[in-house]
């Protein structure tokens, strides 16, 4: 665009310039007519074929970029416009000469003109000017032709630096890549060498596990037969053992066993229900309760129930207890049925013969031994007294005339034939007391159910055994809360009237600062820790003072075991009177 604008003021310049010398030296009509063209000099037509070849050789250049391109089409812009203006200004110089020629009168000529071959001078000059123009435009075309053969150098020059570049590239890329292969079979080589070396040395470990295994398998093969010949020692010893004590219990019990167990359940069997009892639904619909539920054989219960006697003498008892505790003539005449010099002496001759039952039982249960002894000597005088009535018939006559307890009866009955097909117990040979209690704790049987154990290990519970009779009463105490070593019941001093008024008994639980409160006292001064404390008021006799005494945790025990507060005392001091005569005969004071 530079270019063009000085080119084009240029160009209108020169054109207006010749068409003023044109005008001056413009010949007449007739000379132009007579005259011919001036002839055009070959130097001229060869610097314009040079310039044509110039753009030929211009236009077939390659241009090295846009900026390029655009800078020769400026210029071929400017080339064109001047051309036009020219070629406008000789046109309009001609025009103008014309029309001056026209109005200027024909005159005869000042002088003569010059040759033809002196005349060319202006036609030099514009030559003159158009080479210098011409050559001013081959030197920016030169000099652009240079530049745009530097461009091209440059971008070859460039280009071979990329290709160098590139090939460098592509060199090292190619040695990465070796190095990485090498480097991956390195790799692959280490871990090969640590995947061999960790295999040795898992082998290793697991030999060494083996033979840590197969030591240690030795070693506990070793302590295992050393165990068991100990066991087997141990069991040889306690197979002495058990034989000795059993040698002892049959020796200790020969003149007292009176036991029903192991015998057999009897050959009964009848095909329909007869004797005392054949027409009570009650007993047809216990038979099948049992039939269904347990199992038993109709024709069995048949036969058995058959021969069951509906004692007269049973429901005579029972009519005459009203459920009343009271006893006529107060503690005292209840104390003297069971705490007596024959009794006492009873008790320590049981006790010689059962001591080492009685202490194997204080051991294994917790339960101070003379409280055993005491249950005994109270329920049948150790073995003296079972009753004379066949726990069968006792019980199904309970059931059926004792209507008010008639379906605890009927439970207890089941409670029997149970334990005589467990224990093989004939169920028409047991004797016990007219309410059904059975054995030397005089247990009931769902109490058999619940408490009994076989402790002298002949596989059979049998209560007429008195061995199996400690363990079971000792059993019985334990399930129920015995504390071994703890008071039982100790007399108390009274400080104040208010004692004659107090609730007393198993059933009233008192605190000691409570009793302290009222004036009440242990006789000894000091409190046992127990966890209960009763106030015990035992009337001495009918409408006299009451006998002060305070009872703990094991005498709310023994009243587990018959719910009377005179019982419980009579088991205590019995107990405790054996106990002061194991080695002399001592009575129990008051």
């Amino acid at each position: 665009m530079r270019a063009g604008q000085w080119l084009l003021p240029w160009a209108i310049f020169t054109g207006c310039m010749g068409a003023i010398a044109g005008c001056s030296n413009a010949p007449t009509r007739s000379e132009q007519a007579a005259s011919p063209k001036p002839a055009v000099s070959s130097h001229a037509k060869t610097e314009y074929s040079k310039s044509a070849q110039l753009e030929e050789n211009l236009a077939e250049l390659t241009p090295l970029n846009t900026s390029s391109k655009a800078k020769v089409q400026e210029y071929a812009d400017a080339e064109e416009v001047v051309g036009k203006t020219v070629e406008y200004a000789v046109e309009s110089a001609q025009v103008m000469a014309a029309r001056t020629q026209a109005n200027i009168p024909q005159a005869r000529p000042l002088q003569k003109r010059v040759a033809s071959a002196a005349r060319p001078k202006p036609v030099a000059r514009r030559l003159s000017a158009e080479q210098q123009r011409l050559a001013h435009l081959r030197k920016r075309r030169h000099r652009e032709w240079e530049a745009k053969q530097e461009e091209a150098r440059q971008r070859a020059e460039y280009q071979h630096r990329l290709q160098a570049q590139e090939a460098q590239l592509a060199q090292s890329q190619a040695a990465a890549r070796q190095q990485q292969a090498q480097a991956a079979a390195k790799q692959q080589q280490l871990r090969q060498q640590y995947q061999q070396q960790y295999a040795a040395q898992q082998a290793q470990v697991q030999r060494q596990q083996q033979m840590a295994q197969q030591a240690q398998q030795q070693q506990y093969a070793a302590r295992q037969a050393q165990v068991q010949r100990q066991q087997q020692m141990a069991r040889q010893t306690r197979q002495r053992q058990r034989q000795a004590a059993q040698r002892q219990i049959a020796h200790a019990s020969k003149r007292s066993h009176v036991g029903y167990g192991g015998r057999g359940t009897g050959d009964y069997y009848a095909t329909a229900l007869s004797g005392d009892f054949a027409g009570y639904p009650q007993l047809a619909s216990f038979i099948e309760h049992m039939v269904k539920r347990y199992g038993f054989d109709r024709g069995y219960l048949y036969g058995v129930f058959s021969q069951v006697r509906n004692r007269d003498n049973v429901a005579r008892l029972w009519s005459g207890n009203k459920g009343g505790s009271a006893t006529p003539g107060g503690w005292y005449n209840y104390r003297a049925k069971f705490v007596t010099p024959e009794n006492v002496q009873r008790g320590v001759r049981f006790w010689n013969e059962h001591g080492v039952h009685l202490q194997r039982a204080a051991r294994r249960y917790g339960v101070d031994p003379e409280y055993i002894v005491g249950i005994m000597g109270v329920e049948t005088r150790w073995g003296r007294i079972f009753g004379k009535h066949r726990v069968i018939d006792a019980l199904l006559t309970s059931a059926i005339v004792n209507t008010r307890r008639s379906q605890f009866f009927f439970n207890e009955l089941e409670n029997y034939l149970l334990m005589t097909r467990s224990e093989q117990m004939n169920p028409l040979e047991p004797m016990g007391s007219y309410a059904g209690a059975m054995g030397y704790g005089q247990f009931m049987p769902s109490s058999f159910q619940s408490f009994a154990v076989d402790f002298d290990g002949d596989g059979i519970r049998d209560l007429w055994n008195p061995v199996d009779a400690i363990g079971s009463i000792a059993n019985y105490f334990a399930k129920h809360g015995w504390q071994r070593g703890q008071e039982v019941a100790v007399p108390a001093v009274v400080s104040s009237s208010q004692y004659a008024t107090m609730p007393d008994g198993f059933k009233v639980k008192y605190s000691s600062s409570t009793l302290a409160s009222k004036g009440i006292q242990p006789r000894s001064g000091s409190w046992s820790k127990t966890g209960r404390t009763h106030l015990l008021a035992l009337t001495t006799v009918p409408g006299g003072n009451k006998e002060p005494w305070i009872g703990y945790n094991n005498f709310y025990v023994i009243t587990r075991y018959n719910h009377s507060n005179y019982y419980a005392m009579a088991v205590h001091q019995l107990a405790q009177s054996v106990k002061l005569s194991t080695g002399a005969a001592v009575y129990a004071s008051r």
